[in-house]
């Protein structure tokens, strides 16, 4: 029933959302470009996980020695009870975003509930000085009311999920013409092989296979959870088999998420 409901909600919502398909600069156009993204939640996700602080050393490790730098959708509390990986993040490169404060899901809370988790993970995240201008709702769960907020908050993107039967366009959304954002896209998530008893090989072809929804002048995401790598060794050398083989076959262009989004909003406002 839940699945249906949120059906239509997307279904009217289409008619109500503002959107244009974006042009992207025309240094993207020969070039695949990908961004690695994970969603940061610690033990706040709902899962019962066991993530500690080497583990997230293991993963930064990996992407160091490739020199890949990422983007983290960070659960606001993950802030309050573990600054020291929040600044080891940052000192390693890596862009910090927002997957809100307590890891609701937008389309599925009041208005109020969610205006006050925007207001926490600002307030949280303005005690780490850190600038956080992308956002990435548990589920990929957008909401229309979502959308006021985010320009409440000064947040320049959202990402939500591309169905395999679409093109993971870049979009510019908005409620009205003067609050619009940019919209990146997501191709996949490491789920699946969290649910499955997948071989060491087998999550390496998971993750590859993904890549070939990616054409040259496109921007795409693929996501990654901390404490799904970190769940099975098979599951973290996929990872990391995957990790060499995109950085080494030169084929993308790897940036953070907040990269490909202000080039964007820097080519909108040339035009």
């Amino acid at each position: 029933m839940n699945r249906i409901k949120t059906k239509l909600y997307y279904f009217f919502a289409g008619f109500l959302l503002l959107k244009r398909v974006m042009k992207v600069p025309e240094a993207y156009l020969t070039t695949k470009n990908l961004f690695i993204y994970f969603d940061f939640e610690r033990e706040f996700g709902g899962h019962n996980t066991i993530n500690s602080d080497k583990d997230l050393s293991e993963i930064l490790n990996i992407l160091d020695a490739y020199d890949i730098k990422t983007t983290w959708f960070t659960v606001g509390k993950v802030f309050l009870r573990y600054p020291d990986s929040i600044n080891e993040l940052v000192r390693r490169g890596h862009e910090i975003g927002s997957h809100t404060h307590a890891h609701i899901v937008p389309v599925n809370v009041p208005a109020a509930e969610l205006k006050n988790d925007f207001r926490k993970f600002s307030e949280t995240a303005s005690m780490f000085n850190i600038e956080i201008s992308g956002f990435h709702s548990p589920n990929s769960k957008w909401s229309l009311k979502m959308l006021n907020y985010l320009r409440d908050n000064n947040f320049r993107y959202d990402l939500i999920y591309c169905s395999k039967n679409q093109k993971p366009d870049t979009l510019l959304v908005g409620r009205k013409k003067r609050s619009k954002i940019i919209r990146l896209q997501t191709i996949g998530d490491d789920w699946k092989v969290y649910q499955k008893n997948f071989t060491e090989q087998e999550v390496f072809n998971y993750f590859r296979g993904h890549l070939s929804r990616i054409r040259n002048g496109e921007i795409a995401g693929l996501g990654f959870h901390p404490w799904v790598l970190s769940s099975d060794k098979r599951i973290m050398n996929g990872f990391k088999q995957f990790i060499y083989h995109v950085a080494l076959t030169r084929e993308f262009s790897i940036k953070p998420a907040k990269y490909f989004a202000d080039n964007l909003m820097t080519n909108v406002k040339k035009q």
